[in-house]
């Protein structure tokens, strides 16, 4: 299976390579390495049901990281119930998931409940044989984490739920139509982003949650926007997505928490 390519290093994030062409030639394949060990994996809104969904780069992902602790969903995993638009490779990922919660091994799978992935609560312990949780803490290096979806901050979505369910229907349609976000569904993605997430907003409210629970770090999702904002010692991240290029993700090692992006070569 192929693992991801370092690609570069770019101040606090780090840069992946993964050729997601179909019938890539072996020379664009990225080179095999020994698994790299971390403490923990944080990854959301895979949205497993769309199109947009980069279910090679997710296998990939798996195969490059050795996690010894957590490995955290954050939410979204899946888009809405309906199953039967999951295809093969994103019924894979679920595969490796589960094998992952082999209760002989020390790894901890996390799986934090999402907007759009409550509804499959039930139906993803079945799956995967995970209780699905509303936000989740742990303590590493010294260091204190609160990982949580992140709609709880995002007023739009609270205050205007029917405007938001008809956002999301225009969405579903836009990724059947243009799925790698080249055209419309570019510009959908960056002003949907602007009506609704207001990902700086999110952030605030985040950090403002994140000092009243007296915690070093807190990690979202949600927003699709990675990012990492500090204020004095209290650090927020968001995980950003895995619909559109780069995709991104969060581990954490000794020295705290890391943002990678995974540049993809699509056709």
């Amino acid at each position: 299976m192929s693992q991801l390519r370092f690609l570069k290093q770019d101040g606090d994030a780090t840069y992946w390579h993964f050729n997601n062409k179909k019938n890539a030639v072996s020379l664009d394949e990225p080179i095999q390495c020994g698994r790299k060990k971390i403490h923990t994996l944080i990854i959301s809104d895979t949205h497993f049901g769309t199109s947009a969904c980069r279910a090679n780069a997710l296998l990939a992902l798996l195969e490059t990281f050795d996690i010894e602790r957590n490995l955290i969903l954050l939410g979204d995993i899946f888009h809405d119930l309906n199953f039967k638009r999951i295809p093969g490779k994103q019924w894979e990922v679920i595969s490796q998931l589960r094998k992952l919660t082999d209760p002989d091994l020390p790894l901890e799978q996390i799986w934090i409940r999402g907007n759009h992935d409550h509804e499959a609560i039930h139906v993803f312990r079945h799956l995967v044989g995970l209780e699905v949780r509303e936000e989740f803490r742990f303590e590493h290096a010294g260091k204190k984490y609160l990982t949580l979806h992140g709609d709880q901050f995002d007023r739009f979505v609270i205050d205007f739920p029917g405007i938001t369910k008809i956002i999301i229907k225009i969405h579903e349609y836009i990724m059947k139509v243009d799925p790698q976000h080249r055209h419309i569904g570019g510009w959908f993605m960056r002003k949907s982003g602007e009506w609704t997430r207001e990902s700086e907003k999110v952030a605030e409210r985040a950090l403002r949650y994140g000092k009243e629970e007296n915690v070093d770090f807190v990690i979202c999702g949600h927003t699709h926007k990675a990012m990492r904002q500090k204020e004095a010692d209290l650090e927020y991240l968001n995980t950003g997505c895995w619909v559109k290029n780069p995709c991104s993700f969060i581990i954490i090692t000794d020295d705290g928490p890391e943002l990678h992006y995974i540049q993809l070569i699509e056709s």
